[in-house]
């Protein structure tokens, strides 16, 4: 590969990374598969030689999806420590195991904790309680980019098989 094809092919990966990305948070923020799955059905379209393009924009999600995970137990870190230096126990042991705290169990927390002062329990709730709504929208991001990432395995998988079908024979290559 010519110097100048080389420049040209990274040019074009660095712009399909960028427009995965500005696609990517679209779908986040429409709460929809819709803006990048338009991308993608044009890239399948095309055909096969677009196996590495759909590569990138998998390694684009994949990295987004680290990306709220790594934000969820960092926030579920914060919570931790902002309880504990109340005096206060945190009632889940993950962050995705708290979403699942309701009322009762809130209850029960804070009747496990009748030492501590009425103020200080409903300060930890409210924390818990936002911090909840934080990763609720954490979690359904997490799935809408799971979905995509599910989908664009698919079409992959679909384009690499027609690749292999359109090839010649083995035999006829040698």
């Amino acid at each position: 590969m010519k110097q100048d094809d080389w420049f040209l092919h990274y040019m074009e990966q660095h712009y399909l990374a960028e427009q995965a990305e500005v696609l990517l948070q679209q779908c986040l923020e429409q709460r929809s598969p819709a803006p990048l799955q338009a991308l993608v059905e044009r890239l399948v379209i095309e055909g096969p030689h677009n196996l590495p393009a759909l590569h990138l924009i998998w390694k684009v999600i994949v990295q987004r999806r680290t990306q709220i995970e790594q934000d969820a137990h960092s926030l579920w870190h914060d919570l931790k420590h902002l309880l504990e230096s109340q005096g206060l126990p945190l009632p889940a042991s993950s962050p995705w195991e708290a979403l699942y705290l309701d009322e009762q169990a809130l209850q029960r927390w804070a009747d496990a904790l009748s030492d501590a002062p009425l103020a200080v329990l409903e300060e930890g709730r409210r924390a818990l309680r936002n911090t909840q709504t934080l990763l609720q929208d954490m979690r359904e991001a997490w799935a809408l980019l799971r979905a995509l990432e599910e989908d664009l395995e698919g079409w992959a998988w679909g384009l690499a098989r027609l690749a292999a079908l359109s090839s010649p024979p083995f035999e006829q290559v040698l």
